[in-house]
Parts: structure tokens; C-alpha cells; sequence
């Protein structure tokens, strides 16, 4: 997969087979359908609303390999 590329499931998590970097899959409306776009570094695994820091802006994974992140000190899905 790379960025670009079709996907299936909204907020999955991947990495890209040519950067290397984390890629994150995206409704990009009716005219985009879902695709693979770049994604600041995910890091570790959270839960969705356990405690965060945001003023760290981290993004993380659940551990269903769906993207989260630090929104009002709480990981939520995302973006």
C-alpha cells in the first residue's frame, strides 16, 4: 500500500511499502472515496477515551490498528 492507493476501512493504519512512513486510510467524500494519505508519526498503543496529553498533538493506534488522537486529554478516533 501507498499513499494514494484505494483502501477499505476508514482510520485504519498502515505503512507506506515505498517511505516506510505511516499512512492512515481517509473518506475523501463522494468524489475521492477512501484512500491512503500521510500521516504525522503514529506512536504506540491507546485506547479510545483513556488520558492523553495534547499538548503533545500525538497520534496513536488503538489496538485494532484504527488511528486515534489527543483531543481535550482523551484519545478519540481520528482524523
Amino acid at each position: 500500500m501507498t499513499v494514494g492507493e484505494p483502501c477499505s476501512q476508514t482510520s485504519a493504519v498502515g505503512v507506506d511499502e515505498y517511505t516506510g512512513e505511516n499512512i492512515v486510510c481517509v473518506y475523501l467524500g463522494a468524489g475521492g472515496g477512501t484512500k491512503w494519505v500521510g500521516s504525522v508519526p503514529i506512536v504506540g498503543v491507546n485506547q479510545v477515551g483513556t488520558a492523553c496529553d495534547s499538548s503533545s498533538g500525538n497520534a496513536s493506534q488503538t489496538p485494532e490498528g484504527l488511528a486515534v488522537m489527543c483531543v481535550g486529554d482523551e484519545w478519540t478516533y481520528g482524523p
